[in-house]
This record gives C-alpha cells, sequence and structure tokens, in this order.
C-alpha cells in the first residue's frame, strides 16, 4: 500500500504534528528566554499582557561563522550561539500564540496574575519575537510568548523565617537571594 519512502514522510509528517501538538506543554525551545529578577508593573489586558522589570535574557542570535569555542547551533539554517544578557529595566509584550488557548488560559493568564499578585514565575518563552535595543540595552521584547509557572524544587524547602523568599517588587531569583 505504501512505498518505503512515503511511509517515511508520513513518519515525519507525524514527528512533526506530535512535536507542534506538545510544543508549550513540554517547555520546547524557544528563540528567548526571559527570567525576571524585579518587576516593576504588569498589565493584563486580554490577548496581550505587558510586563516592566529588570531580567535576565537568554537569546539565540545569527553569527557570520562558528564561533572560537566551537559551541553553535543552528537556527534557520544558519550559524547562531546562545548569549545572556542583563536587563535594568525592559518592557516585555507577550501576545497571544496561535492555537493552544487552553495553555494560555490556564498557564500564562494565571503565571501573570500571580506575578502581578508578587509571586514568583518560571520563565517568559518567547517564539521569534522582535527585539528592541537602546543606548546598548534590551529596551523591549515583543512577541508570542507563553509564561511557564515556577517548578517546584525536587527536595522540600526549610519552612525557617531565615529562607523566606521576597515578594512584590523585589522578586528575586533563588540562586540570587540566597548570597544576601
Amino acid at each position: 500500500m505504501f512505498s518505503p519512502s512515503s511511509t517515511n514522510a508520513l513518519a515525519i509528517i507525524m514527528a512533526v504534528l506530535v512535536g507542534i501538538a506538545i510544543t508549550p506543554e513540554c517547555d520546547a525551545a524557544t528563540d528567548c528566554d526571559v527570567q525576571i529578577i524585579k518587576v516593576h508593573k504588569v498589565e493584563i489586558d486580554g490577548n496581550k499582557i505587558t510586563i516592566t522589570a529588570e531580567a535576565s535574557i537568554k537569546m539565540v542570535v545569527i553569527t557570520p561563522e562558528i564561533p572560537a569555542d566551537g559551541k553553535s547551533v543552528r537556527y534557520t539554517g544558519r550559524h547562531s550561539t546562545w548569549i545572556t544578557i542583563k536587563a535594568d529595566e525592559a518592557t516585555f509584550v507577550i501576545h497571544r500564540p496561535h492555537g493552544r488557548n487552553d495553555l494560555w488560559e490556564k498557564m500564562t493568564m494565571q503565571a501573570a496574575m500571580d506575578l502581578e499578585a508578587g509571586k514568583p514565575i518560571g520563565r517568559i518563552g518567547f517564539y521569534r519575537p522582535d527585539i528592541k535595543i537602546r543606548k546598548n540595552q534590551i529596551h523591549e521584547i515583543v512577541g508570542p510568548a507563553y509564561i511557564y509557572p515556577k517548578r517546584e524544587a525536587a527536595e522540600p524547602v526549610s519552612n525557617s523565617d531565615d529562607d523566606e523568599q521576597p515578594v512584590g517588587k523585589d522578586i528575586k531569583r533563588q540562586d540570587q537571594s540566597k548570597g544576601e
């Protein structure tokens, strides 16, 4: 019924469709990841969430050749590498991605409300965003994205007052708050 080449083509098509269907649920590869360090403002408006914050940003950039350290990935068929940048105050405009409305409602909107209430979040994962740079700093990132919830620690966390995480305007990543 099917030739070997058509069977391979069907297998590839099925793999792509399954990958698309489960993408946001399994923390799919994004083009730009944002870790919020300190939140200044959160606005929730239907299909758009705007966050102004201090953040650490990890993004893929295209390079003219393979980097000297040899660590290169392919992005749209071109050499690229991941860089990490700190933004003192940037605006992140998150638009609802096409499809997966259930995940937007359950995961992203809930995480945005948690952030607005002063609770920490995991990360913001942008897919092909527009990034604006002003005065050598990231000023704004706009595009389709999901806000991923903070993952639970593998070990139980102590309930002592000394280990309490700051909330509200002073949200910090767990690894940064231990040194203070």
